[in-house]
């Protein structure tokens, strides 16, 4: 596939070098040869009009008109004929017309006062051929008096075109040979990577994402090489998180499924019309029944937050907080933890009012919910710090806390640290990714500090306006 794009590519600009070459040669000879031809013609128009004095100042002398037109006959290497008004030859430098009459298109158009020239082929020979009128003032206007007519060959001018014609032809055979070398080696490097190109992409859509072209260059096609890598290592990316997301989602289902199967076989197997057990058992799976109810609400929602748009506006950021803090403060109250606010200067910024609302609510809520029973009082604070257009936005709790190997992974999907297994806190491991992904959309960032039995800090940070 690859030397057959190498072919076609040096077919085809080898074709339109050869059609470039052709049209540029073609213009050329084409001038050159108009030019000669012009050139030739100026020359033979103002011998003709010299003759043309000549022969108004020797009409009564005709020998001495005959020896002038031998002898410019001669220097132009032409054939020089004067007639009268009456279209007969009065002079011929060659002696042989004279007293004929003629006729032609260049005699009639300079009896009418118009000069004319064409070029004949006689003999096979090319023949410029132009008359000039030979004129007398008639009061208020010119009338005609004669005519010079002069034959001259074009074989010097023809001879010379077909010599550049040739060297111009040699000339362009050696440029088309030269660059349809040039175009092999240089269609190579042009082919190459378009090859590589196609054949990564062919291997990406069967499934192999994160292909890589290795190829380094600084034009287009290098550009456009680093892009495909880019998309590669993205699809690559997705792909590998959709494939670790189904696989949580499987695990997560699983649990409840199986309890849900358990409980169910338990009934069928148990030979007991006990209503107590029955009764039992069916409270149990209800409650499995809520807990895959709420992993399905959980997933729609990251589903939505993945496919809802950011709509940015201008925010007081401390307003923002003092609502989330209000709406918090029952539920933290019920679970025995006290919130502050701490946010005391106004901070406006640019944000999705509602997105940064979910925002705070998942880490507010994640601090109440992994709070230290075994300490004697249990609390989450929300403060806000500016340094110039920086600010900083902490969540911080004094609960459980996460050891140093957990913290990286606690913005992933579906994870929980190992404390959270226990079956006594609920969840799904999937708000600090919505926290993300929504801080992502708005270009903050957010980092966590944790210490096991000392509690965590999350810090949002962003610019302001």
């Amino acid at each position: 596939m690859f030397k057959t794009l190498r072919f076609r590519l040096t077919a085809v600009f080898s074709i339109l070098i050869i059609l470039a070459i052709v049209a540029v040669d073609t213009i050329v000879i084409k001038s050159y040869e108009d030019s000669k031809i012009e050139a030739e013609e100026v020359k033979l128009f103002t011998f003709a009009n010299i003759v043309s004095d000549i022969y108004k100042g020797n009409i009564q002398d005709e020998i001495n008109l005959m020896l002038q037109l031998k002898e410019y006959s001669q220097n132009l290497n032409s054939r020089i004929l004067v007639l009268n008004e009456d279209r007969e030859v009065f002079a011929d430098s060659y002696n042989e017309f004279k007293g004929r009459k003629l006729d032609g298109a260049e005699v009639e158009s300079a009896m009418n006062l118009k000069p004319l020239s064409n070029i004949y082929r006689l003999e096979g020979k090319p023949v410029l051929q132009l008359a000039i009128p030979v004129s007398e003032n008639a009061g208020s206007e010119y009338r005609p008096i004669g005519a010079v007519l002069i034959s001259s060959s074009l074989e010097g001018v023809y001879r010379e075109m077909g010599s550049l014609k040739w060297t111009v032809a040699s000339v362009s055979i050696g440029i088309i040979a030269l660059s349809m070398v040039l175009i092999f080696f240089v269609s190579g490097t042009i082919s190459r990577p378009i090859f590589n190109l196609t054949r990564a992409s062919a291997k990406i859509r069967r499934g192999r994402y994160g292909e890589i072209v290795n190829i380094k260059r600084k034009d287009e096609i290098g550009r456009l090489i680093e892009t495909f890598n880019e998309m590669s290592k993205t699809l690559y990316v997705v792909e590998s998180n959709r494939k670790k997301f189904i696989s949580d989602v499987s695990h997560e289902l699983k649990t409840p499924l199986a309890s849900i199967k358990a409980l169910i076989e338990s009934l069928t197997l148990y030979e007991n019309n006990d209503v107590g057990i029955y009764r039992e058992c069916l409270k149990d799976i209800n409650t499995e029944l809520d807990r895959l109810s709420n992993l399905v609400k959980s997933l729609l929602t990251t589903v939505r937050f993945g496919e809802e748009k950011i709509v940015p506006r201008k925010e007081n950021l401390k307003d923002i907080v003092g609502e989330v803090v209000k709406l918090m403060s029952p539920y933290a109250a019920k679970n025995n933890v006290k919130l502050v606010n701490n946010t005391e200067a106004d901070c406006m910024v640019s944000c999705d009012r509602d997105k940064i609302k979910e925002v705070l609510i998942n880490l507010i809520d994640n601090g109440i919910k992994y709070g230290d029973d075994n300490k004697p009082s249990k609390c989450v604070e929300v403060g806000l710090d500016i340094d110039r257009k920086v600010f900083a936005l902490n969540v911080r709790d004094n609960g459980k806390g996460m050891d140093e190997n957990e913290i990286p992974y606690v913005f992933e999907n579906f994870y929980r640290i190992d404390r959270a297994r226990d079956g006594n806190i609920r969840g799904f491991g999937l708000g600090l990714s919505i926290v993300r992904y929504i801080l992502d959309k708005h270009s903050w960032t957010i980092s966590v500090r944790s210490q096991a039995g000392e509690g965590s800090v999350f810090s949002i940070y962003g610019t302001t306006l």
